[in-house]
């Protein structure tokens, strides 16, 4: 299952924030109702309208078309864990605490010199810098970053709602079974 996916792609000014322990037990609720053993949710997005004091005024229409992953700046900025009650709940955060040298020129769509943390880059990046954002993520790859997993399959399980969950095989081989074709290879056409 896959939740808050479409996030990133929204533009707007402000949004509401649903409650996480709502959250949790909904996408709980809806894993057992649909058989789902996980659940990838995604981060929450928004535009760089916060930082415009940190712009020209020029620039500030860009502030609101562009996105940056509020949940990970949260983490680094203010040390805010997503779901963090949530014990079944996995995110992937790899900020690195070492000292980057960064060196990077035009070709990799970005160019100037860092030397810090990978936090303290991401954190300029999103403060002052918003047009080289999408480029810093690709160059180290934060993409993967992006969501984290809850373990719908054990929390249904600690709390005694299930014992075993059906699970449904998928195979993209061919099947040449006889049964199989007299159902579904036969020439006749149903009206």
């Amino acid at each position: 299952m896959v939740v808050n996916y479409m996030n990133q792609f929204y533009f707007y000014d402000e949004k509401e924030e649903l409650d996480e322990k709502f959250i949790i037990e909904l996408i709980t609720e809806l894993g057992l109702k649909l058989s789902y053993k996980s659940a990838k949710i995604y981060n929450n997005f928004t535009n760089f309208n916060k930082f415009k004091s940190n712009y020209y005024s020029n620039q500030e229409i860009f502030l609101y078309l562009n996105h940056y992953d509020n949940t990970i700046y949260q983490y680094i900025k203010n040390k805010k864990k997503p779901y963090s009650f949530e014990t079944f709940y996995k995110y992937k955060f790899r900020i690195l605490d070492s000292k980057l040298d960064v060196k990077l020129n035009s070709s990799d769509a970005i160019k100037f010199n860092f030397n810090g943390t990978l936090k303290e880059l991401l954190i300029e990046t999103i403060e002052k810098r918003f047009y080289q954002y999408l480029a810093i993520v690709k160059y180290f790859e934060l993409e993967e970053f992006s969501y984290g997993e809850l373990n719908i399959y054990e929390k249904l399980i600690s709390q005694g709602k299930i014992e075993t969950m059906l699970e449904l095989a998928y195979s993209d081989e061919k099947e040449d079974d006889e049964i199989f074709k007299l159902v579904y290879r036969q020439p006749l056409r149903r009206n």
